[in-house]
């Protein structure tokens, strides 16, 4: 009765009983995938993530897949700790059966250092490294248009040589590991925003790397708001970094497209003053036409809502006082769509009495045709 009455107000209790005493050790493995993929997983993509648990624990443990076993251990876990279900691909995709399975098998493994340090050096893809683990005890922000973890209350904190060992996945396997399942593979740079997102640049070994890395960077290649996050890591990796400061000055500038690409170009200017300002010496105007062009052609596509437009106004005005410009063509264009905003809201306005005055008119209309119909058949 005492255990009965625990389950009920401990849930994670029920799910330990199953856990241990009645599936399989495949199917355990198993259930670690999916604990540590983003939402549903494709069947597929799986027996992948199995496959390198069970290859890796191999060295100690005689174990192996195999296709059949596979799929006994879906049926041993189906309608109990998982559901599978038919995507529109066509292709099964499994899931937890209910959100408590993730938070007793965190709470499960979050001691047991064999089995996280195997966790995590079976990880297939990049964006596995942060689903259930928070070494850096940091709080995802929503800067990034990266994928993100799951939405969890609780994650593992890791100690600093479990912290060794993530980081030293990343740096062993950071080429070969795809961000995410799918054809498209990211460029670099997408795996280091999205490594920024955790990371809180206090490893000197991973620093290195990383710095490496972002020497190598395309900056062509970067869009909407990434060249803004770009200069923040390279704010973070400063001392590592070995760059032609006035190359990636003048390439930075040649591909300013948008107000974030400008804002990014002014903590740039503060990283690196003397380059920026060697820059500017010579390349003033050709400057300033590059970048009212890009906050332009962002204030163009503002939405039409009048917060929206006063806020972007105010980060222009920043701007502006930022390299002492006005700026007015785009002040033009912000005033003016404020206007046409405020003249739509004045006519919404106006609008609605003049059509409940016509609804009732109609309305006596239609009553006097009734009552003419009335007499007539009278």
């Amino acid at each position: 009765m005492e255990h009965f009455l625990n389950s009920l107000t401990n849930p994670s209790e029920i799910w330990r009983s199953a856990f241990e005493n009645q599936i399989s050790e495949l199917s355990k493995y198993l259930l670690y995938s999916v604990l540590i993929s983003h939402g549903p997983i494709k069947e597929g993509k799986l027996i992948h993530s199995v496959k390198e648990m069970i290859n890796y624990d191999s060295q100690r443990f005689n174990l192996s897949l195999r296709r059949g076993g596979f799929l006994n251990s879906l049926k041993e876990l189906e309608n109990t700790f998982i559901k599978i279900k038919k995507g529109l691909d066509t292709e099964n995709y499994i899931e937890f059966q209910n959100p408590s399975v993730n938070d007793f098998l965190i709470h499960y493994i979050e001691n047991d250092n064999d089995l996280i340090k195997m966790i995590i050096n079976s990880m297939v893809f990049f964006n596995q490294l942060f689903t259930i683990f928070n070494p850096y005890n940091k709080t995802e922000n929503s800067f990034s248009n990266y994928p993100r973890s799951m939405n969890l209350t609780h994650k593992i904190e890791l100690k600093d040589k479990l912290k060794k060992t993530l980081e030293r996945k990343i740096i062993r396997d950071f080429d070969k590991m795809k961000i995410r399942e799918g054809i498209y593979e990211y460029q670099i740079t997408d795996k280091i925003m999205y490594l920024n997102q955790f990371y809180d640049y206090k490893s000197e070994d991973l620093n290195h790397f990383l710095a490496r890395k972002i020497e190598d960077v395309n900056i062509n290649l970067l869009e909407a708001d990434e060249p803004e996050e770009f200069v923040m890591i390279i704010h973070k990796l400063k001392r590592y970094l070995r760059l032609n400061v006035n190359d990636l000055m003048l390439n930075y500038i040649e591909h300013i497209d948008s107000l974030s690409g400008v804002r990014g170009l002014i903590e740039l200017s503060n990283i690196y003053p003397e380059e920026y300002q060697l820059y500017i010496e010579y390349n003033k105007d050709i400057l300033m036409e590059i970048i009212e062009g890009a906050i332009y052609a962002d204030a163009d596509n503002v939405d039409n809502n009048e917060d929206d437009i006063i806020s972007f106004k105010s980060e222009v005005e920043d701007v502006c006082d930022f390299f002492n410009e006005k700026f007015k063509s785009t002040f033009d264009l912000l005033d003016e769509k404020l206007k046409d905003v405020k003249h739509e809201y004045y006519e919404d306005d106006f609008r609605l009495p003049i059509k409940k005055e016509e609804s009732l008119s109609k309305k006596d209309e239609d009553l006097k045709i009734d009552s003419m119909f009335i007499s007539l058949l009278g």
